[in-house]
């Protein structure tokens, strides 16, 4: 068994991690590297793995830097499941065409510039419609959901608490005497956050791969957390500025606007118009409020007496771009919330290039700046940054609010890792900046000795074995959940075949478009429609079989687990069987005399 580092190891984004378990292969996570230009250039690299040979991919959250990488993936051959938390299928279904849009933006600009050099033009990374390919793998679960994936691997998301439909991946693999537990922690969120339930604590693991974004650093409690907002708040409109806080879409937006809401009600800051400005966190919210599964019971609560706390008198969204640009052109003071988090892209890069110059404004980061973002940068202290090509010098106010980080802190994962009762035998300390990640590793070792704690390398690939204390034995005791188990396989084998009929047909149906505006011979039109409608109907006949072949090896199976079958029983059954058939091919003569008659009426 082979447990692969792909991303996640010694950075904090780009969280891809290969288990082959030799009755399968999986992927956790497959996320977006963001950063410097070094380690951005990792995602033109291609994949330490071929993704038609992979079966799953269990995804823990929507954020970019763990599922950015997946309309690449998808489009290079991946035919399997894509598992997720319903609320993160939602997320994940708005967060990546947004994020391949920005890909064509960025990519345009960038050809501008090398056309006039006289350079190649470049192609995006992956664009808004490659990334509408990936909703077609996707597969929600319920959370404490037991997945059977197949005969020796089975999987459960617990709650991470992290944003909304966040998760750990609790994964069992057995060879039918012994067992092998994993825990993927995916990001650890904090307790007693607003809206979101705390997470999960999991009792017991073999293999142990947790999270280190904060794991050198204790943030600010909840009430120094408000405080200190109304006071940036207060000081910013006293002043007359502008307050502009870049937040992720998902989790920091809403978050944001939860405790401006809190703090409007108590009068600790003025009112003052409160401008949304992200047309992906406006759906975000939206997602927010479908999902009331995942909130806490104050939230919950709140929701269904109708008081909205992501809703307020003065909050005003603005989807369009020329309402965005009116906001700069706005006077006097106001809360702009704008994406993305770390500003690399979007809206933020605007209001950063007409606010950075003015002494009257702030900036407000409540979220994680990875290192090499623009971000980073004004964090830190630059004197300036580059922003379309123009040097902005920095003049602002800018301040920093760890506590509104949706990532657990040093003491809160020792937390959360002592809750183990069962020690992990392998601690692989993965998703932080390398000095934090060598750090907390050896926190961890003081923290728990005896434990085998490793902060891996990228790309780097550990065997391992199974457990030898434990003897595990097959679920089979009864017939029905050893077949089950095997419909479930034969089921996915199925929906990946579909999901090639539905591919192979969508590019059938380009390519006769493309073949008839070529030529106006009927001859030529009717030849090229044979040459590319083979493939998909190849496929199509490939997929009736396979069904047909699953169905005779499930009863097959039904009939042989009982001894009582006999003659007539078994001619019985093979009738129900060939009467299914039959109706298949009542269905495809169907299809044929109706084609048939349209073809007729076409001609006359």
């Amino acid at each position: 068994m082979r447990l692969q580092f792909c991303g996640g190891a010694r950075t904090v984004t780009g969280s891809n991690y290969l288990l082959d378990t030799g009755k399968g292969r999986l992927l956790v996570d497959c996320g977006l590297f963001q950063g410097s230009k070094d380690l951005e250039e990792r995602n033109y690299k291609g994949f330490d793995y071929d993704p038609k040979e992979i079966d799953w991919v269990l995804l823990t959250h929507a954020h970019i830097d763990h599922s950015g990488l997946l309309p690449r993936f998808c489009r290079l051959g991946f035919h399997g499941d894509i598992l997720a938390t319903k609320a993160t299928v939602d997320l994940t279904n708005i967060l990546l065409p947004d994020s391949g849009y920005i890909h064509e933006r960025e990519t345009e600009w960038e050809n501008k510039k090398r056309r006039k050099k006289g350079l190649f033009e470049v192609s995006p990374l992956y664009t808004a419609e490659d990334a509408k390919l990936v909703e077609k793998h996707m597969v929600g679960v319920e959370y404490d959901e037991t997945i059977q994936l197949n005969r020796y691997i089975r999987a459960r998301f617990r709650d991470a608490g992290h944003i909304l439909g966040s998760a750990m991946i609790e994964l069992w693999v057995t060879d039918g005497r012994k067992e092998i537990q994993f825990v993927f922690s995916g990001d650890i969120g904090r307790k007693r956050m607003p809206i979101l339930r705390d997470r999960t604590d999991i009792p017991a693991a073999d293999v142990l791969l947790i999270e280190s974004t904060y794991g050198t650093r204790l943030h600010e409690d909840q009430e120094t957390k408000t405080s200190l907002l109304a006071r940036i708040v207060n000081q910013t409109m006293d002043r007359g500025g502008k307050l502009v806080i870049p937040a992720f879409s998902v989790g920091r937006t809403q978050e944001v606007l939860y405790f401006l809401n809190q703090l409007l009600k108590e009068k600790k800051i003025p009112k003052t118009p409160v401008f949304l400005d992200s047309p992906l966190a406006i759906s975000a919210t939206e997602i927010f409020r479908a999902h009331p599964e995942c909130y806490d019971e104050e939230a919950l609560s709140l929701f269904q007496a109708g008081d909205s706390p992501l809703d307020f008198p003065g909050l005003v969204v603005t989807r369009e771009v020329e309402d965005s640009k009116r906001i700069n052109e706005m006077k006097g003071p106001a809360i702009i919330i704008s994406a993305s988090g770390m500003c690399n892209a979007g809206r933020i890069k605007h209001h950063l290039r007409h606010n950075l110059p003015k002494q009257q404004s702030t900036v407000l980061f409540v979220g994680f700046q990875a290192e090499g973002t623009l971000g980073r940068r004004i964090r830190d202290g630059a004197s300036s940054v580059r922003i379309f090509d123009d040097e902005i010098e920095i003049k602002c106010n800018v301040h920093s609010i760890g506590a509104f980080s949706a990532h657990a802190d040093r003491d809160e994962l020792l937390e959360w890792y002592d809750g183990f009762e069962k020690v992990p035998e392998r601690v692989f300390v993965v998703h932080g900046d390398e000095d934090v990640s060598v750090r907390f590793g050896e926190i961890l070792s003081e923290h728990r000795k005896g434990v085998q704690v490793e902060v891996p390398r990228p790309n780097q690939s550990v065997t391992l074995e199974m457990p030898r204390t434990t003897t595990v034995a097959f679920a089979e005791s009864h017939p029905a959940d050893s077949m089950r188990s095997d419909l479930a396989v034969q089921e996915r084998q199925l929906q990946k075949r579909c999901r090639g009929v539905q591919t192979a047909v969508r590019k059938m149906d380009e390519e006769i478009v493309r073949w008839a505006e070529s030529t106006e011979s009927l001859d030529e039109m009717l030849d090229g429609f044979a040459v590319v409608a083979d493939d998909a109907l190849r496929e199509m006949c490939q997929s009736v079989e396979d069904a047909l072949r699953s169905l005779g090896m499930t009863l097959s199976k039904l009939l042989a687990d009982h001894p009582e079958c006999d003659e007539q029983v078994r001619a019985k059954a093979l009738e129900i069987f060939f009467g299914s058939s039959k109706q298949l091919k009542d269905a495809m003569e169907l299809l044929r005399s109706q084609l048939v008659s349209e073809l007729d009426a076409v001609g006359e």
